[in-house]
């Protein structure tokens, strides 16, 4: 197969002088591509994270099979391919493996993947084989292309309910080739804490699995935000809410910890009870843990609210976890999925039916906020090729991080604004509160932004 190239047709360069008389815009038909592109997709689809991930991983596909549909990149059809991680360092290993081993390698730009641990484990060997990874797994430390480390003190509360600030090294190895669309976890947990300390909280606890950093490195940003912003807002213990937790476990480890809340109110009055919960995990386990804050309630009489991170609360929440998960604040950077008063929002909703026909699925299936960042993703991704083509360059890993590097509020439809240096590729700070309604989720203000400090680059 020929590698993908930009040529010029004089035909359409006539166009291009006729385009006023025309009513026209035919700057993205001047570039063409020629032969095909490969482009490699890869996400949990059986694994733990199996509730979420597919979404965004669906929403990739569907667009690029449109893509097609319409004659291409440019012309260039797109050669599609998915493998499934399982959210397994190991299983991502050996799909990596397997495609580098395929005749197309070579010419592939592009591997959409989702999973933190997961880009923890190809990015190394992206950078050496130069292939960009877009991807829907917004840790804070890929937002860093070069090592960066910082140290910080983080107000911490132990297990005897101790106050100290431990010091602790937030650091990056690096990850030059890896790009994402949305608010990276720890911004958005900043945000989340912002938005508990404003709406009163006491003490905010933090509930989190130990075994993934999509979970677990969002924590210390969210803390030491809240000691920035000072105020009522103290610091609370944390809980390991693991991935693999069954309901009736996750029932016990909550129950405890607010026995242990009121027995420690009872030794020392003064004690402000945590009232509210961060939650960083997927949305099956924040199913189990409003089903365990039920039980809080009926038995232990205490009213606990709760925020999550990024994939914990969505469309789909309430329809898993019932009247326990009702009243819920979410974190996400994209705007909910089927709100047509953002421009691009009647295309996705529109191509998101068309591709469940196609594949004989129910329609309702993943009308989700993941959904929508995949989509966004997918987008991004053209939106950079083009560029390249545009220069006249061949479409290769290399051009691709170059044209992303060159992004400055590059805006995507209305779904997100998105900028990238060859310094810094934390993409935006703007983050949406969401509710869980019996009938989805409504957004609770206008959408947040902070800052996007250089000393917390690459966490």
């Amino acid at each position: 197969m020929r590698r993908a190239t930009a040529t010029l047709g004089l035909g359409l360069l006539c166009l291009a002088g006729c385009a006023k008389v025309l009513g026209i815009d035919p700057d993205r038909y001047l570039v063409r591509c020629e032969g095909t592109v490969p482009v490699k997709i890869l996400y949990d689809i059986t694994g733990p994270t199996r509730d979420v991930s597919p979404h965004g991983g669906k929403a990739t596909e569907d667009y690029l099979r449109r893509l097609n549909d319409e004659g291409g990149l440019r012309g260039c059809q797109l050669e599609i391919e998915v493998g499934d991680t399982r959210y397994d360092k190991a299983a991502a290993l050996e799909v990596y493996q397997a495609w580098q081993a395929k005749p197309e390698w070579s010419r592939v730009p592009v591997i959409f993947a989702g999973g933190t641990p997961v880009i923890q484990t190809i990015a190394p060997l992206t950078a050496q084989d130069e292939k960009v990874i877009i991807t829907l797994a917004q840790a804070g430390e890929f937002g860093a292309p070069q090592p960066a480390a910082h140290d910080v003190m983080v107000p911490t509360l132990n297990s005897s309910f101790s106050e100290a600030l431990i010091p602790a090294r937030k650091q990056s190895p690096g990850y030059p080739t890896v790009f994402f669309a949305g608010t990276d976890y720890t911004t958005s947990a900043r945000l989340a804490a912002s938005f508990a300390w404003r709406s009163g909280a006491q003490r905010l606890g933090f509930f989190y699995c130990s075994t993934s950093g999509f979970c677990s490195d969002p924590v210390d940003g969210a803390k030491t935000f809240l000691k920035v912003m000072g105020g009522q807002t103290k610091v609370g213990r944390d809980l390991h809410v693991e991935l693999s937790d069954t309901e009736e476990l996750v029932e016990q480890k909550v129950l405890a910890y607010f026995q242990q809340e009121l027995d420690q109110k009872a030794k020392d009055g003064s004690y402000a009870m945590v009232d509210w919960v961060w939650f960083g995990n997927t949305r099956i386990t924040l199913t189990h843990l409003g089903r365990a804050l039920h039980r809080v309630r009926s038995q232990l009489g205490l009213e606990v609210k709760v925020i999550g991170n990024t994939f914990a609360v969505d469309e789909g929440l309430y329809a898993q976890c019932g009247e326990p998960c009702l009243g819920f604040f979410g974190m996400q950077s994209s705007p909910a999925f089927g709100d047509l008063s953002v421009p691009g929002m009647a295309a996705l909703v529109e191509n998101h039916q068309a591709m469940r026909q196609r594949d004989g699925e129910a329609p309702e299936l993943y009308r989700t906020m993941a959904y929508v960042q995949g989509y966004v993703a997918a987008k991004a991704f053209q939106i950079a090729a083009e560029r390249v083509l545009d220069a006249g360059k061949p479409l290769t890993g290399a051009a691709l991080k170059e044209s992303f590097e060159s992004f400055a509020n590059v805006q995507i439809d209305g779904f997100a604004t998105v900028s990238a240096t060859p310094t810094d590729h934390r993409p935006q700070s703007t983050a949406r509160v969401f509710k869980v309604l019996v009938d989805g989720v409504e957004q609770v203000g206008q959408p947040s932004s902070v800052p996007l400090e250089a000393d917390w680059l690459g966490w």
